[in-house]
């Protein structure tokens, strides 16, 4: 079975009203809709999300203080000079 490409309204009570021909038989369907890019980013969100939880995970986590940061930080900077 081939696809049938048609041009469709939403409404904004969100109903789906579409004309097709007349081979089309009676009944309910299954229609594909291309998905908005809001659906895209959620599921980039999520993946990013799992990622970083994935990470808390590791074995030999270390975690650092924003003051040991700061201080590797300043002698970085302090070595370019």
């Amino acid at each position: 079975m081939s696809d049938l490409k048609i041009k469709a309204y939403v409404s904004p009570d969100h109903k789906l009203t579409a004309d097709v021909p007349p081979e089309i038989p009676p009944g309910e369907h299954e229609i594909t809709l291309p998905a908005p890019e809001v659906l895209d980013i959620a599921a980039r969100n999520k993946e990013l999300i799992d990622f970083l939880k994935s990470l808390e995970r590791q074995p030999n986590r270390k975690s650092r203080a924003k003051e040991d940061i700061d201080r590797q930080i300043e002698e970085e900077r302090n070595s370019w000079e």
